[in-house]
């Protein structure tokens, strides 16, 4: 599949991953970009190719002292920020409003995510934990009620986050540490990739519930 008879995303990036350097790396980011790929795999790749922190379970500690504040800022501000495009791309704007639990127990005010993380202290883990996988658990449900191939964008979103790199072979780092796109970046042609699995056009209008499924929807 191709741009205009140009390389595919996928192409491009196996292009760029075989001028990395570090064998490590560039085999984790092979591995990454091939058909139906995990999607632990595939940010383990990013993690590694962008120099972004992996850190063992074994070196996890429960009141989150092993990551700064401000790290963990960056983290939680880029999940508003995807939340953010998804309403955008469904025409519906969102006001978030933050407010922080202070030292008196009283619900604070916060201009955004990020003073709200940096105003807290206590926090725990294994919430946290199943909290982002509940997230993950919700996103893929959304997919397959939608009708998305969750691996044909991942592929697709994958390549393209393989391309990000600057010319220097070095990551483009925003202010607070997130991955900018570099001058090789493709973005991700998320159409083509739906549509290579059935996506059609135009419109059927709403499916019924599914038999069976009107009790648990209900």
């Amino acid at each position: 599949m191709t741009y205009n008879n140009g390389p595919s995303t996928k192409e491009i990036a196996e292009a760029l991953a075989a001028e990395i350097g570090d064998l490590d790396i560039r085999r984790a980011v092979e591995k990454s970009l091939r058909m139906a790929p995990d999607i632990v795999q595939c940010v383990k790749a990013f993690h590694l190719l962008y120099k972004m922190p992996i850190l063992r379970p074994s070196e996890a500690q429960e009141d989150f002292s092993h990551i700064t504040p401000e790290r963990l800022a960056m983290r939680f501000k880029l999940i508003v920020e995807e939340f953010d495009e998804l309403c955008e791309a469904m025409d519906i704007k969102v006001d978030m409003k933050f407010s922080y639990l202070n030292e008196d127990e009283e619900w604070a005010p916060a201009k955004d995510c990020v003073e709200a993380v940096m105003e807290t202290e206590n926090r725990d883990l294994p919430q946290v934990a199943d909290a982002c996988v509940d997230l993950c658990y919700v996103i893929v449900g959304f997919c397959l009620e939608m009708g998305i191939d969750f691996h044909a964008v991942l592929e697709e979103v994958q390549a393209s986050n393989m391309t990000k790199m600057g010319d220097d072979g070095e990551p483009i780092l925003r202010e607070d540490g997130k991955v900018l796109k570099g001058p090789s970046y493709v973005e991700a042609d998320v159409d083509r990739a739906l549509k290579g699995r059935g996506l059609r056009s135009g419109s059927l209008g709403p499916m019924s519930t599914p038999r069976g499924m009107e009790e648990i929807v209900s």
